[in-house]
């Protein structure tokens, strides 16, 4: 199977070692024979419709895309001999199959099929691209690359670093007609037999956490599942009449706790956890983000260049807000409500940033430059962070100061209380090695959000954490596991053990 160098980079497939066990997340993807490509396999399946056997019309309707240039696409699990993968067919199938195409380890959102085995072979896969038009500079223009058919070229290697090789970038000193390279995976044979059966699941697998006073509240990955655990160490399970997620996704809901709950959030609507212990479905619409203040949620969904705004109140109050045009970005909250960042392609792209109150009351600010950040720091005076290391002031009449050079690099960040934290390499830190040899990992640093130096530091095998600041000053965090730690004692890290109800 072809694991992509997008599966890895993202984190969702652990870095290919050989001898090692990999499991993958699995696409199936038809295409012609090719006897030059060893990625191409032939393989008899079953096939079965999934979303109940309904085609989507593929790709979204657009002025650029002509309707004839469209087409239906439909949604099939095809099941193999100890593997399963999706496939995006353009074709209507179902039973017994025999396809030719790639088994693609892609990312775990876009499929409900996986495999696991281990790793015999672990080749890069390298492949030539050729720049047949080299545009004129203005917005929403990208240079024209083709993949030149016959190069791929493979290279063994016994583990894999991450790190892919892509000449078509910048592209802006290529000429017309030159041919680079660019690495887009690593090809690994598996021994599916070679591998011990997995252990029975956990009654909770954590996904997301939110705290608030003594208490907090975990999310399970793929069950609409949420737990409570009170400052006497109870614990008490909500079960939520939500989706169950076949395939894991990093962030299929979250959540956010205030004194008299708790919201959950996600691809399946809005739920609202009451410290009584009832859970109620409050929306069944999918929601792309929130934020919430003092028991307030806001929440935004986009639906083509606007995004739909909603406030929602404990209480069961709710109100829509005027869309605005364009997606909303980074949000944070103050005493008084509400700022995110809203940003948009059109008219060469600009950002704005907006201003909601805890009464809902709206102000958007004046037409900006693009704002790239990735993180909404509010203390004195909000900041717009971004983990790559800038950042810039944010004024009261919803202008920007100018950009400065802050020393933090990583590939994912936020906010718990007063504190910041990144996502970064483990490698070359001292003191921390991965306590499983060729397991993808990372570190995860709670940050001084004005000097960013570190003042704890956790090594975690998730590139997507969450992090929560409770009322006793500590912080909590998931990670593929729950921790707590109190950023004032950085040697207090502990790992919490949830004992969940069982199932009945």
């Amino acid at each position: 199977m072809l694991v992509t160098e997008l599966a890895i980079g993202d984190g969702e497939a652990a870095l290919p070692v050989v001898g090692e066990i990999g499991r993958y997340w699995l696409l199936f993807a038809e295409t012609s024979p090719d006897e030059r490509d060893p990625s191409i396999v032939t393989v008899e399946v079953d096939v079965e419709p999934l979303d109940d056997g309904v085609p989507l019309r593929q790709p979204a309707p657009s002025a650029a895309l002509p309707e004839n240039e469209r087409w239906w696409e439909w949604r099939l699990f095809v099941r193999g001999d100890r593997w399963s993968a999706t496939w995006y067919s353009r074709r209507p199938a179902v039973g017994r199959q025999r396809l030719t195409g790639r088994l693609l380890g892609d990312l775990g959102y876009a499929t409900t099929g996986s495999a696991r085995g281990r790793i015999l072979r672990a080749r890069v896969v390298s492949d030539t691209y050729r720049l047949l038009e080299q545009p004129a500079t203005g917005p929403k223009r990208h240079p024209r690359w083709i993949q030149v058919p016959g190069t791929r070229t493979l290279r063994d290697v016994d583990a894999a670093t991450g790190v892919f090789r892509d000449d078509t970038r910048p592209a802006m000193h290529r000429a017309e007609g030159e041919d680079v390279v660019r690495e887009c995976g690593v090809l690994v044979d598996l021994d599916l037999d070679d591998v011990l059966a997995l252990p029975v699941r956990p009654n909770i697998v954590p996904a997301a956490v939110s705290a608030h006073g003594r208490d907090a509240w975990v999310v399970d990955r793929e069950l609409p599942v949420v737990i409570r655990m009170s400052e006497e160490q109870r614990i008490v399970e909500y079960r939520l009449p939500g989706r169950v997620f076949a395939s894991p996704a990093h962030r299929p809901r979250w959540l956010h706790a205030d004194a008299v709950g708790c919201w959950v959030v996600g691809r399946d609507g809005i739920f609202r956890c009451g410290l009584d212990g009832t859970g109620i479905r409050i929306d069944d619409g999918p929601v792309g983000g929130s934020v919430a203040c003092d028991g307030v949620l806001l929440t935004w969904h986009r639906s083509g260049e606007h995004t739909a705004l909603n406030m929602r109140w404990p209480d069961g109050r709710h109100e829509d807000l005027e869309p605005v045009h364009g997606r909303v970005g980074p949000a944070g909250t103050h005493a008084g409500g509400f700022v995110a960042v809203v940003n948009t392609e059109t008219e060469g792209g600009h950002s704005q940033l907006l201003e909601v109150g805890l009464d809902a009351s709206t102000r958007l600010g004046p037409r900006l430059a693009p704002l790239t950040g990735t993180v909404l720091v509010g203390d004195d005076q909000f900041r717009l962070v971004d983990v790559r290391g800038r950042q810039v002031p944010i004024r009261p009449d919803l202008t920007v100061g100018e950009v400065e050079d802050v020393p933090i690099k990583g590939s994912a960040g936020g906010t718990a209380g007063p504190w910041m934290w990144i996502v970064h390499p483990a490698r070359g830190v001292e003191g921390i090695e991965p306590d499983e040899p060729g397991r993808w990992h990372c570190l995860l640093s709670v940050l001084d959000p004005v000097t960013f130096t570190a003042v704890c530091r956790l090594a975690i095998h998730s590139p997507y954490p969450e992090a929560s600041y409770d009322g006793a000053g500590r912080v909590w965090i998931v990670a593929g596991g729950v921790w707590v730690v109190d950023p004032r004692s950085p040697d207090s890290v502990q790992r919490v053990h949830l004992d969940a109800p069982a199932p009945g």
